[in-house]
C-alpha cells in the first residue's frame, strides 16, 4: 500500500515539473501562442502575444479572438475558424501558416503568419493560435 502512494506522489511530482515546464516555454515563446475556447474566447495569452499585441494577458481573458483583428476581416475570420472548428475530420494545423492582418491595442493594423490547430482534451475542443509578425519581412521585399 506504501509503495502505491510513493509511487503516485512520484507521478504527481512529474506531472507537476511537466506543467512547469511546458507553462516556461509558453511564456518564453517570442511568437504570439493564444489558447481559445470553442466560441473563440481567448483563455491562454502568452507573453509573446503580450509583446506583439500591446495587451496584457488578463485584458484579454474571456475576450473574443476578433479584438485582434481589423473589423473589415472579423465576419470572415470568424466563419474560416469555425468551419475549421467543425470539421471533424480536421484534426491536422489548418493548412499551415496563412498570412493575415491583425490589430494592435493601440490601433495599427499589421501583417502576421497565422496557424491554427485544435485538440479535445477531456471533451473540451481547445484551438491553438500561433501568430509571428512579418511585417519587417513585407518591408524587405
Amino acid at each position: 500500500m506504501q509503495q502505491k502512494i510513493y509511487q503516485r506522489e512520484k507521478t504527481e511530482e512529474a506531472l507537476h515539473k511537466s506543467q512547469q515546464r511546458l507553462a516556461s516555454i509558453l511564456e518564453l515563446a517570442q511568437d504570439a501562442i493564444i489558447l481559445i475556447n470553442y466560441q473563440q474566447e481567448i483563455t491562454v495569452f502568452n507573453q509573446g502575444a503580450s509583446q506583439m499585441f500591446g495587451y496584457s494577458p488578463l485584458e484579454l481573458m474571456g475576450q473574443s479572438l476578433n479584438i485582434l483583428l481589423p473589423e473589415s476581416m472579423r465576419k470572415i475570420h470568424y466563419h474560416h475558424v469555425n468551419n475549421y472548428v467543425k470539421d471533424i475530420d480536421q484534426i491536422h494545423p489548418m493548412n499551415g501558416f496563412r498570412e493575415i492582418t491583425a490589430l494592435r491595442k493601440d490601433g495599427t493594423e499589421f501583417k502576421a503568419e497565422a496557424s491554427i490547430s485544435k485538440i479535445e482534451v477531456d471533451n473540451d475542443l481547445i484551438l491553438t493560435v500561433i501568430l509571428r509578425d512579418i511585417t519587417e519581412r513585407k518591408q524587405a521585399k
